[in-house]
């Protein structure tokens, strides 16, 4: 029966064609959920939904692609996922990058902060009301132990006045997560719908594997890496076991809670953090519905 364990469940999660979301995506559907891989190179996710219904022998494996950078493509994303599937268990945000050099979005945006946090922070949103009606549900954000060495700079989030670093950029979205989990976790309190956010361990992925700083300090870091199926079975653990299925705003690495960085858990910094990324959403995109992140909503209403 263990097979059997999400047969009725729907899971959608980025970052699901490579890394550790992969994996991830293949433990989940071997527990026989239907699975919905975002990616955004056509023959790289058409590889992943093949290679993760054959491990899995499961025929409900499916593709959206997207470009989690843009804004458009997210809120296209969230409406192609809400038109095919009417059920959403389990979402997961595993989708990251690190950036040598700071780069823009199509939309202008900071390219770390639009994809590690901001793309998150849409996706979520847009698909909330399927979330609610799937109750009880949960949502996973993918942070890092990085987060610990990162600050947030509410006035400027995309390095546009200070310095920028890729390590500054991937730590302060990291800690960003976090805060973003606890708030949102705060104000879905009692409707069924639990967020949490993981550090799964150091993986042994290609995230880290570039040139220059960045992959002098994946060399010094690898030999204490787990493997990609290891740290899907942290995600796992967080995905379906009972004994978390009621913790939310909750900062796990790998199946242990932890305490993170106080900061993490700064409520009034959480709320200002949404509060900006409302106010980035707003002046850079028209095609994000008006109102649907103002801070008025009340969601714990029916």
């Amino acid at each position: 029966m263990e097979n059997q364990l999400l047969n009725d469940k729907t899971v959608l999660i980025t970052g699901g064609t490579g890394g550790i979301g992969r994996p991830t995506a293949a433990a989940l559907a071997r527990l026989g959920a239907t699975v919905v891989l975002v990616g955004r190179d056509p023959e790289r996710a058409e590889r992943a939904r093949r290679l993760v219904s054959e491990v899995s022998d499961s025929s409900r494996v499916e593709v959206l692609l997207a470009d989690l950078s843009s804004l458009e493509s997210v809120q296209v994303l969230a409406s192609q996922f809400a038109s095919r599937h009417p059920r959403l268990d389990l979402l997961i945000n595993a989708a990251g990058t690190i950036e040598p050099r700071r780069r823009l979005s199509i939309d202008g945006i900071e390219l770390t902060l639009a994809v590690n946090l901001l793309a998150p922070f849409v996706l979520t949103t847009l698909l909330l009301q399927r979330l609610r009606e799937s109750a009880p549900s949960r949502v996973i954000n993918l942070s890092s132990s990085e987060h610990r060495r990162g600050s947030i700079h509410i006035e400027d989030l995309e390095f546009k006045t200070r310095r920028y670093s890729a390590s500054a950029a991937y730590s302060q979205s990291k800690l960003g997560v976090i805060l973003f989990s606890v708030e949102l976790a705060r104000r879905l309190g009692g409707v069924g719908v639990t967020v949490n956010a993981i550090h799964p361990g150091l993986t042994d992925t290609g995230f880290g594997r570039r040139g220059g700083l960045i992959g002098l300090g994946w060399a010094v870091m690898k030999p204490w890496a787990i493997a990609p199926d290891e740290a899907a079975g942290n995600m796992l653990y967080l995905a379906t076991a009972p004994e978390v299925s009621g913790t939310t705003g909750a900062y796990f690495e790998k199946q242990r809670r932890m305490r993170p960085k106080p900061l993490a858990v700064d409520h009034v910094l959480a709320a200002r953090l949404w509060d900006q990324l409302e106010r980035l959403i707003d002046g850079k995109s028209e095609m994000v519905i008006p109102g649907l992140y103002r801070g008025g909503v009340t969601w714990q209403s029916s």
